[in-house]
């Protein structure tokens, strides 16, 4: 609503102190552009009311005397309807100066203080609420919650339809199991996702991470013995469309240690590479190991994992319909590798 302090002011309190007859305009305005939100919620249970913003903070600072320079203590107290009407009251009395000197005011926030509250006690009212709690978070705040809650920005991890029609086309060429492949990329999403504050990598390297969920078993296709190796050659030297040669070298080097050793000293091929990509790589690997140890049978009975941090270690939620102690215990081997490389220890449990 366009109920902004400086806005108010501006438009109606043009005396100082405010008269009758500007406070009463004011907040008749304010009623007006509140009414619409009033019979859309009705008398529909509100169980709090939340106030941000600096006008908010200096009510509740106010009410509780709380100098302007601690005002973050303010932060969760509340302030009763009453208490806010009285300030309310008493501020619209006062001059500039005046105002200037009340705890928690400050000098600048003085000049539109008055509407400020206004605001918040017409609210109130209205809704017929007892009371409001200051939070010192603000609409920035909410705006990226709200964006994180709504998933914005994850499609950058994730294979767009052109991408995924080429890695796919590609496993079914060299005799892969798209259905492993497909589970097998499922989970990396979610690993990826949820342990993205230990890995701290880029969304954009999500995607490579999926798509060498699809591929790392190609090798299959020239020899069993030392697939991961094959898989790595037949994927660096073919032609990916919707990759760039960067992506598709570092998609290889995801095949090339999905098993078997780490990077060690001794791979050039993996020391040609510039240091972000060298990072992706090592942190990458070990999720590309789980996922595909969570589906050892091939036979997709992992629904879902849902990963957690607990007391310093990482703690993997398997939900399945059937048995999985073949793909726990496959799960389990590789638990030293992550370790190794997030310096956390992996535990494994089964949703009951």
């Amino acid at each position: 609503k366009p109920l902004g302090a400086v806005r108010l002011t501006e438009v109606f309190l043009k005396s100082d102190p405010p008269q009758e007859i500007e406070l009463h305009r004011m907040n008749e305005y304010i009623e007006e552009k509140l009414a619409a939100a009033r019979r859309r919620i009705g008398s529909r249970n509100i169980d709090r009311v939340i106030a941000t913003s600096a006008s908010a903070a200096a009510i509740v600072s106010a009410v509780h005397r709380i100098p302007r320079d601690r005002r973050e203590v303010a932060d969760r107290l509340r302030a009763t309807t009453r208490q806010v009407r009285s300030v309310y009251q008493t501020l619209s009395q006062q001059t500039l100066s005046h105002r200037r000197k009340v705890a928690g005011i400050g000098p600048r926030r003085a000049e539109i203080i008055i509407a400020g509250i206004a605001v918040f006690l017409r609210a109130l009212e209205g809704f017929q609420r007892p009371s409001l709690y200051y939070s010192t978070a603000g609409v920035r705040d909410g705006i990226i919650v709200d964006l994180a809650t709504r998933g914005v920005g994850r499609e950058l991890s994730r294979l767009t339809r052109e991408q995924r029609a080429v890695v796919e086309q590609m496993a079914r060429r060299y005799g892969v199991s798209v259905q492993h492949a497909r589970q097998v990329g499922n989970l990396t999403r979610s690993l990826f996702d949820s342990l993205s504050p230990l890995h701290g990598l880029p969304a954009e390297f999500g995607k490579l991470l999926e798509a060498a969920a699809f591929l790392h078993d190609v090798g299959h296709y020239v020899s069993d013995v030392a697939h991961h190796k094959h898989s790595y050659y037949l994927v660096v030297n073919s032609d990916m469309p919707g990759f760039t040669k960067a992506e598709r070298t570092l998609i290889a080097m995801l095949c090339r240690y999905h098993r078997k050793t780490m990077p060690a000293a001794h791979h050039e091929a993996y020391h040609e590479l510039n240091s972000d990509s060298r990072k992706a790589v090592l942190f990458l690997a070990p999720l590309l190991r789980i996922a595909d140890s969570l589906d050892r049978s091939h036979e997709q009975r992992v629904d879902k994992v849902a990963c957690h941090l607990r007391s310093g270690s990482v703690v993997v939620q398997i939900q399945a319909r059937a048995d999985t102690d073949l793909e726990q215990w496959a799960s389990e081997r590789v638990a030293d590798v992550f370790r190794n490389v997030y310096d956390r220890p992996l535990n494994l449990v089964t949703a009951r």
